[in-house]
């Protein structure tokens, strides 16, 4: 009998949970500033290691905690880096422009603040995401010609040193503006990748995100 209840208990103790859970959708957008980590290698000096993307992205939370969610930001990110140090021996500049989908799993806190009617919004998770689509611009160092683009074949039989895969650690803040139960926000999150894009080489990838996105609670 003392199991029976005991079991109830924590069937109407589940059944109250699920009931009182928040679940949010939402979409969020905005640029990347991208590099790699060359590890030791030589540089010029003042060397422009960065390239400009974009990122896109589906967001599905379930709080179950006030203020404290858990949830996956399935999306499509562009990667990449300039002055990239296997070519500088060749007097060649290269960059990699690298477009992503991700899919990283996302732990989230928002703390209300200024009466209630903003919050500041605090994340940090860890995620996976594969390339699938990779192009190489090439140059003359201190050519003023345009980069010649080309599109990098990523079929591992074709020679390709491109690591497909890669996963690391995200992390971010932001601000939101709530409408009611939605939200209207800002955040700039941080990528630290842990894999060499480039099999031969050290080569990890880093960006910076700033965007803009929109909350939905059910």
């Amino acid at each position: 009998m003392k199991t029976t209840t005991h079991l109830l208990v924590l069937f109407l103790s589940f059944i109250s949970f699920q009931i009182n859970a928040q679940f949010t959708l939402g979409v969020k957008g905005g640029y990347i500033k991208a590099w790699q980590d060359y590890g030791d290698a030589a540089l010029p000096d003042e060397a422009k290691i960065h390239v400009n993307g974009y990122q896109a992205s589906g967001l599905f939370y379930f709080e179950f905690l006030k203020n404290v969610s858990i949830g996956i930001e399935p999306g499509y990110a562009q990667r990449g880096a300039a002055c990239v140090p296997d070519f500088i021996v060749f007097n060649m500049d290269k960059r990699l422009l690298l477009n992503y989908i991700e899919l990283p799993l996302m732990a989230s806190i928002n703390l209300p603040v200024f009466n209630d009617q903003f919050e500041i919004m605090g994340k940090a998770g860890f995620g996976a995401s594969k390339i699938v689509k990779a192009y190489q611009e090439t140059k003359t160092l201190g050519s003023d010609e345009p980069f010649e683009r080309t599109e990098i074949d990523l079929d591992p039989t074709f020679g390709t040193n491109l690591n497909v895969w890669d996963n690391g650690f995200y992390g971010g803040l932001g601000l939101a503006y709530k409408l009611h139960d939605n939200r209207l926000f800002f955040e700039m999150n941080y990528y630290h990748g842990l894999k060499d894009v480039d099999t031969l080489n050290t080569s990890k990838n880093r960006s910076l995100h700033y965007g803009i996105g929109y909350l939905i609670r059910l």
